[in-house]
């Protein structure tokens, strides 16, 4: 190999080195956007959650993964905005787990009536039990869904005239 010749194949490889590199760091600057929505207002609790969720995601990556946020149900009604996760329409939905009981009745679990006492009873069952983990891996693995976190949205209001405690209490009403 003639000097000539070294000093082609030596530039080739520092301009090939230099084009991977380049593509590495061009890749790493790039920034990735998700669409987030929700039914429920910029003003509700859960849509600032959402907000700072995408705060912190934004913070945390420096910039590189930004989270768009519709809200009011802008990008559709309950049932739309599920419908548009499972096709990849967008990458985070807001709202109940119990909204996925069309892809499995487990995901009612947390809206089941009586079966959460408080916001402290709800956050020890997801949380710190096996039921909570296993709900989250097997909710997952049947749904293709990925929770990242519970909200508790309290007990349901019944009116009526006679006093209800157990479920049994609600035999006869309407």
């Amino acid at each position: 190999m003639t000097l000539d010749s070294t000093a082609r194949v030596a530039r080739s490889v520092v301009l090939g080195l230099a084009l991977v590199f380049g593509l590495a760091t061009s890749a790493m600057a790039q920034q990735f956007k998700l669409q987030a929505t929700t039914i429920t207002p910029p003003d509700n609790q859960w849509s600032k959650v959402l907000d700072r969720y995408a705060e912190a995601v934004k913070a945390r990556s420096n910039g590189r993964v930004v989270i768009d946020v519709s809200y009011s149900g802008a990008l559709g009604n309950t049932r739309e905005t599920i419908e548009a996760l499972k096709i990849g329409t967008v990458q985070i939905v807001l709202q109940e787990a119990g909204q996925l009981d069309v892809y499995d009745p487990l995901a009612g679990l947390a809206s089941y009536p009586y079966l959460i006492r408080d916001i402290a009873h709800f956050r020890k069952l997801m949380y710190e039990t096996d039921v909570g983990h296993s709900f989250h891996d097997e909710l997952e693995k049947r749904t293709g869904f990925k929770l990242i976190g519970f909200g508790f949205r309290g007990p349901r209001e019944v009116a009526s005239r006679r006093e209800i405690k157990t479920p049994d209490d609600l035999k006869g009403l309407k």
